[in-house]
């Protein structure tokens, strides 16, 4: 009875002994099951959101930065509407001019033509002519008690220059800033040559103060068009909603502020390169060659002739 009670014992140690081994030899049948089953669909579904979320993302991407360009464009064209009168306002002028032999000779009439040119383009603050000698007549809007002034502007180089460039060239253009340092204003100037025949005999100027474009733009409506702002040359602020509460320094050496100057910390990182990351990088470069591509094109369309914009409008802070 001893020897056989022995031998059982044995016997299920043994058994034990198999079973053990079998367990450290694989996982259980249930584990294998699971993981074969359950491992692929969440790897699948994992991708599947990996790849939804940057297709979302690219979308949502692309779509807040057309609708952004899509209201830089339309701002663009109501400023450049609101400035385009001007044009036609001096041009209107110079045919007058031309057509009744006016110069500073008959300075009543010329004088009464510019004052009353100034009721039909409300944007501009003050309208002159200017002959070769530098000798200038001014109508004021906003001098009720001289409206008309005849000054000798002979030593400004400014102005020199301006009558040198009007007098090689037969179209209107923008040219140099102007502060009027008595009133703290800095004005933007479109010029148009005068001619009697072939003669030139001077320049027609309109002046549009930057508060009054500043005063235009307040006057925008939108939801995110409070904010916008007109660049000079990248790097200087020409107009902003914000002239209208606290009015810039200005004086002939600095006639606007600076970015850094200006007291927007968004404003003064606009071209900082880090702003972007590679992939959105790239992006506004294709898109900067395919919009210089269109205006190829178009200039293709147009003969070769180059149409110019005198303004860069950009984004405000919100719309970033």
């Amino acid at each position: 009875m001893v020897k056989r009670r022995y031998l059982d014992e044995a016997d299920a140690n043994v058994r034990v002994d198999q079973r053990e081994g079998l367990r450290r030899r694989g996982w259980p049948i249930s584990v294998v099951l699971v993981c074969g089953i359950a491992l692929p669909v969440v790897l699948a579904a994992v991708l599947i959101y990996v790849a939804g979320y940057e297709v979302a993302r690219r979308n949502t991407s692309e779509l807040a930065r057309d609708k952004s360009e899509i209201l830089i464009h339309s701002i663009e064209r109501r400023v450049h509407s609101h400035l385009e009168p001007v044009r036609t306002q001096l041009e209107y002028i110079s045919e007058i001019m031309e057509e009744e032999a006016l110069d500073l000779r008959r300075r009543t009439r010329l004088g009464e033509l510019l004052a009353a040119s100034l009721a039909a383009s409300p944007q501009v603050s003050v309208v002159a002519f200017a002959n070769p000698e530098q000798l200038t007549l001014r109508a004021f809007r906003y001098r009720p008690e001289q409206r008309i002034k005849l000054s000798d502007w002979g030593g400004d180089p400014g102005l020199g220059r301006a009558i040198a460039r009007a007098r090689a060239r037969r179209e209107t253009f923008w040219g140099e800033l102007f502060v009027a340092e008595d009133i703290g204003l800095t004005f933007m100037n479109l010029f148009r040559p005068v001619y009697h025949g072939e003669r030139f005999v001077g320049v027609l100027i309109a002046g549009v103060s930057i508060h009054a474009l500043s005063e235009f733009l307040g006057t925008l409506e939108g939801k995110h068009t409070d904010n916008a702002f007109i660049l000079y040359d990248r790097d200087f602020v020409l107009a902003h909603p914000r002239f209208l509460d606290s009015p810039p320094a200005v004086s002939d050496a600095g006639p606007l502020p600076g970015l850094s100057e200006f007291g927007d910390p968004v404003l003064a990182r606009i071209w900082t390169p880090d702003r972007f990351d590679g992939r959105e990088r790239r992006g506004r470069e294709r898109r900067g060659r395919e919009r210089r591509g269109r205006e190829q094109r178009g200039r293709a369309r147009r003969g070769g002739r180059r149409r110019q914009a005198c303004l860069s409008v950009s984004p405000g802070s919100r719309l970033r």
